[in-house]
This record gives structure tokens, C-alpha cells and sequence, in this order.
């Protein structure tokens, strides 16, 4: 896959740093020259804000690291969990498995914890490091559970670590 020149994004947008939002500095199309540059569009299950150049989209987060640091990233972490806040202070590198520590619990989760699922009449606490799923045991309580959860996860994943 070929990807655009950080000299030429920055030729085309201008990145707000306080916002995290991109601007057109020359019209484009039916885009006008100081528009706001992108849509929102929900993909991998969460709203990411998509800016098409050149008949194709680019994440605007991505796009924010290659302005700012001249490279494209391969992974990168909205540090709050925010998807459509695209402020550098909110983007950092990561794994694929920090990423995923970072995410927040999905819609279909029936315990209310990350990482803790009913096992009979009780709840398993489970960890996943680089592809690989760690039982952290059964416990008779979803709080007991949890907690094994959130001292495993500092462990393997530090800052990137989210309870929920």
C-alpha cells in the first residue's frame, strides 16, 4: 500500500493542535479552501473521523502523526478513549495488544467488567497478551473476579491498562 508523502498532507491541510481537526488550505473538489477536512464514519465499531485524499481515506489520527512526526504509524492509542479526539496529546505508538488493553468493555458484555465472564454460578477472570488468553481463575464474585482482572492487566499492560 502506498502512502501519501507527510510534505505533500501538509502542502493540503492545516492541523490544529488544540482541536485535533484538519483544515483545507486550497479548495478541493466541492471541499472549500478553510473547511473542515474529514467525515465521520463508524468504523471497527467506533466513530473515527476519515479524511479522503486523492479518492481515498485516511484516518485523521494517523494523518496527525505523519504532519507532526514526518512518519506513518502502524499502531497508534487514543489515550482516552475517544476516537474522534485526534489532539497529539491524545495519540501515542502501541501494539495491537496495548491498543486492545486500552479499549473499553464491548456493548455485549453481561458482566460489567472487562475481562470477567459468568461461569455457572460463578465468574472467570481472563487476560489477552499478544494473541495469547490467560485464566486468571474462578471467583464467586464479579467485584473478586474484577479485580483479578485490573492487577493483571497493570502487570502486562501499564498505562495502556483500563478497567473497563
Amino acid at each position: 500500500m502506498m502512502h501519501l508523502p507527510a510534505d505533500y498532507v501538509r502542502s493540503i491541510l492545516a492541523y490544529d493542535g488544540e482541536t485535533g481537526l484538519f483544515i483545507w488550505r486550497e479548495a478541493r473538489g466541492c471541499k472549500q479552501k478553510g473547511a473542515l477536512a474529514g467525515t465521520i464514519s463508524a468504523g471497527r465499531g467506533r466513530p473515527y473521523r476519515q479524511i479522503k485524499i486523492n479518492r481515498r481515506f485516511y484516518y485523521a489520527h494517523k494523518l496527525v502523526w505523519l504532519v507532526v512526526h514526518g512518519a506513518w504509524p502502524d499502531q497508534l492509542d487514543h489515550i482516552n478513549g475517544d476516537s474522534l479526539d485526534n489532539r497529539l496529546a491524545n495519540l501515542r505508538l502501541c501494539t495491537m495488544s496495548q491498543n486492545k488493553a486500552n479499549s473499553r468493555t464491548y456493548k455485549n458484555n453481561t458482566s460489567g467488567f472487562k475481562g470477567v465472564s459468568r461461569h455457572g454460578d460463578k465468574w472467570r477472570a481472563y487476560l489477552n497478551v499478544n494473541g495469547t488468553r490467560i485464566n486468571l481463575g474462578v471467583f464467586c464474585t464479579r467485584s473478586d473476579a474484577a479485580l483479578a482482572y485490573q492487577r493483571e492487566a497493570a502487570f502486562h499492560f501499564g498505562e495502556f491498562a483500563r478497567a473497563s
